[in-house]
């Protein structure tokens, strides 16, 4: 099941929260401004900040703390032709432990012609018992720019805990008008062996940072 198809079923833990996001941005004058902006608890971002390039910066601000049993969170970006974009958040994304059902987050990302974003959020931390689905759709028009980055903690290390969450779920597909530029699922689980060789081998963390219809004069990013 998708991230939005439980999200279409509706909340089942008397504390879930059913959060939504949706911005768009715009060139315009030579600047890009946020045009669009809808947030519905626990989603909201602060003011956008401009750039001397003409460039928009967003944070995500996360009131709650956290991410809680049975939450469902869907976020839409659309950044529209030639405008330029950076989001990312206060904070990490913490995922609290869940003794029920899980939590998860539906994203849906649109940069048309010329534009481009940079998705740059920080870690998400999975505390013990934590059960975490997310979902990311990324389409980009001609010509369109898009860094993407994810980086996953999996426990609070500094109190020694760590690979101690109960599932982590994540999809990421990006395409183009000719098709498919990017897909990739995965599924992680409580005693799947995750720090044997090949996995994580040790290590405290994982990510993933994508450049998406760069070119050799994006450089200067």
């Amino acid at each position: 099941m998708s991230a939005t198809q439980a999200v279409s079923r509706g909340i089942s833990h008397p504390s879930a929260r059913h959060g939504a996001l949706r911005l768009a941005f715009e060139l315009r004058g030579g600047r890009t401004v946020l045009t669009e902006q809808y947030g519905h608890a626990p989603l909201r971002v602060m003011r956008p900040i401009g750039h001397p390039s003409g460039a928009a910066l967003v944070y995500l601000l996360s009131p709650t703390g956290g991410v809680l049993q049975g939450d469902r969170y869907e976020v839409s970006i659309r950044v529209g032709a030639g405008a330029r974009a950076l989001f990312t958040t206060q904070a990490a994304t913490k995922v609290y432990g869940m003794d029920g059902e899980g939590a998860s987050q539906a994203i849906r990302i649109h940069v048309e012609s010329d534009g481009l974003l940079e998705y740059l959020p920080d870690p998400i931390i999975l505390y013990a018992d934590s059960d975490f689905r997310q979902e990311v759709d990324i389409t980009l028009d001609a010509g369109a720019r898009m860094i993407y980055q994810e980086i996953v903690m999996p426990g609070r290390i500094a109190r020694g805990e760590r690979l101690a969450f109960r599932r982590f779920s994540a999809r990421l597909t990006a395409r183009d008008a000719e098709g498919v530029l990017l897909h990739e699922n995965a599924v992680l689980s409580r005693g799947d062996g995750l720090d044997a060789l090949g996995g994580l081998d040790g290590f405290t963390c994982w990510g993933s940072w994508y450049g998406l219809g760069l070119g050799p004069m994006d450089d200067g990013l």
